[in-house]
């Protein structure tokens, strides 16, 4: 059933079909075509086709006021904090005075300028907003002027934790998606809007319905997955992101795009839905293979993608022995791009304010993760001295990413600092071993993990969450209940993980809980059921789960 899936989702890529929507604007009727068609790729963030289709539209009639906007709205990547602001201005700039214009159209064009007017980023989207809350309470019947207001309520959900603005999001969507099944736009959004655990099973329907309506964007194929992961559905998680690969990578090779270039988020969302399911040897053939693209060809892309895999690789398959040799491709400084400052860490030309293309600062991400890895690592050992000397590091590397900090979550700065502080409590506790620094280390990540629960998780944990964290060093300092509480805790946030699940089992059997422990196996028993024979822990678990069959 599994590979069935994957061949039909290829098939739909190789079908060219993005989904159904009507868009009416003033224009020829070529200029109507293509505009249709940006809209349909816009709709599943599809920017480099929507670019071409959008100025397809206005070279076909120069005169379609549209055609601009749609070009200039490519040029915004709102959920992932993106944008070229100036590229957007020019194509603005190219409107011609319309008289024919509708004023749905004006209302959309002044829309547009709010979003790339004055003022930083926040505080533009922010505009863009009220304009088009404005739009929604003039035009309330109209499916495309709905999912504007839609995306304009996610990107202002402050980070995702405004549950109000979701719902009012997730409502429209599902409006349209119930009017017109065959929207792109309106599936796509109704997914970004559940993306927790507590309403992602509303948006079940709408993940299975996307990757079916536009399966010629790659995106569409992977974005089901943020509902499957929220929802512990690893296998779904590994078919949707196996075609999304796919799909993306037919597409770059179309384009002879460069291998910094190619879709690695839905690389990385496969090889840990890998690991979750106990295929650790596909996982490791996927940082095997990104090793070589780095030395091929190193950029910040693969880079990001290599370090969240090999912080995944370490902590879900414990190890740390060969930390050295899995951090060697991305431990050299990042390699600058032109025009760049010489003492720069990397990604300074791309940082808001600095006037041109913003982005996030991934290669600088990917140098904190192996900063903090090795910090993970001076901590297991009771090497404070090196938690420190790693910390600095670390404070360096967040020092250059200040100017992206006014776009991030505004608990940011204090659990950096919680972090810190659990990794030296947690040095301190593996040095001396006694029950008041266990007692240190368990409350200091206490701290930070209640912090971090207060976020909704976002994707697969290439980082161990930090409750989960917690639960292994109760279990190591004889705590097995309050280890177990937490493991579930954890579970609560991130269904079905794997490490969260063989903790559980492991606490509860400390705890002298053999039912909880047999019902903890056999579900992870059942999650590994195509896992590696090799896989270290997999007697262990099979035996738990036949105890439970008994």
């Amino acid at each position: 059933m599994h590979a069935l899936l994957v061949v039909a989702l290829l098939s739909g890529a190789a079908s060219g079909k993005f989904g159904k929507i009507s868009f009416p604007v003033t224009g020829s009727k070529e200029c109507q075509r293509h505009f249709t068609q940006g809209m349909l790729a816009l709709h599943s963030f599809f920017y480099e086709q929507a670019h071409e289709s959008f100025q397809l539209a206005s070279q076909a009639d120069p005169n379609c006021a549209m055609a601009f906007w749609g070009d200039a709205m490519a040029y915004s990547h709102p959920i992932w904090g993106e944008e070229e602001l100036q590229a957007a201005r020019a194509a603005l700039g190219k409107i011609r005075p319309e008289p024919r214009l509708t004023s749905k159209e004006r209302a959309y064009i002044d829309a547009a300028r709010a979003l790339f007017g004055e003022g930083d980023l926040t505080d533009r989207q922010r505009g863009w907003l009220e304009a088009t809350s404005r739009m929604a309470q003039q035009f309330g019947e109209d499916s495309e002027v709905a999912l504007q207001h839609a995306l304009a309520l996610i990107v202002n959900s402050d980070h995702f934790a405004n549950t109000q603005r979701l719902m009012e999001a997730a409502a429209k969507a599902f409006d349209v998606l119930q009017r017109n099944p065959e929207h792109p736009g309106a599936a796509h959004y109704a997914i970004h809007a559940c993306d927790s655990p507590e309403h992602a099973v509303l948006a079940l329907p709408a993940a299975r319905q996307y990757a079916k309506i536009a399966p010629a964007a790659s995106h569409a194929l992977h974005m089901p997955s943020h509902i499957f992961v929220q929802l512990g559905m690893w296998p779904e998680v590994a078919s949707s992101n196996e075609a999304s690969w796919a799909a993306s990578q037919t597409w770059a090779d179309r384009e002879q795009l460069s291998l910094e270039e190619r879709d690695y988020h839905s690389y990385i969302w496969l090889a840990a839905a890998y690991f979750e399911t106990g295929q650790i040897r596909k996982a490791e053939r996927m940082i095997v293979d990104l090793a070589e693209w780095i030395a091929k060809e190193d950029g910040p892309g693969k880079r990001f993608a290599y370090a969240n895999l090999a912080q995944l690789d370490l902590t879900d398959g414990e190890h740390w022995d060969k930390m050295e040799a899995l951090l060697t491709p991305i431990s050299k400084p990042l390699p600058l791009e032109p025009g760049e400052a010489a003492g720069s860490l990397g990604c300074a030309l791309h940082a808001p304010g600095a006037g041109g293309k913003v982005r996030r600062p991934i290669g600088l991400v990917s140098r904190l993760m192996e900063k903090a890895t090795r910090a993970e690592a001076a901590a297991r050992k009771g090497d404070e001295a090196a938690v420190r000397q790693q910390i600095e590091e670390v404070q360096k590397i967040r020092e250059a990413m200040r100017p992206w900090l006014k776009g991030a979550p505004p608990n940011r700065k204090a659990m950096q600092a919680l972090r810190d502080s659990a990794w030296l409590a947690s040095a301190r506790a593996q040095r001396a071993r006694t029950a008041a620094t266990w007692t240190e280390a368990i409350e200091a990540l206490r701290k930070l993990a209640d912090l971090e629960d207060s976020e909704a998780p976002a994707g697969p944990a290439f980082e161990a969450p930090s409750r989960q964290q917690l639960a292994e060093l109760e279990l190591e300092a004889a705590k097995p209940e309050l280890a177990l509480a937490d493991f579930d805790r954890t579970l609560d946030k991130h269904p079905m993980l794997s490490r969260a699940l063989l903790g559980a089992a492991r606490a509860a059997k400390a705890a002298g809980k053999p039912a909880i422990a047999r019902e903890r196996y056999a579900t992870l028993a059942n999650l590994w059921k195509n896992a590696d024979p090799g896989l270290a822990e997999l007697a262990e678990v099979r035996g738990g789960a036949a105890i439970a069959a008994r």
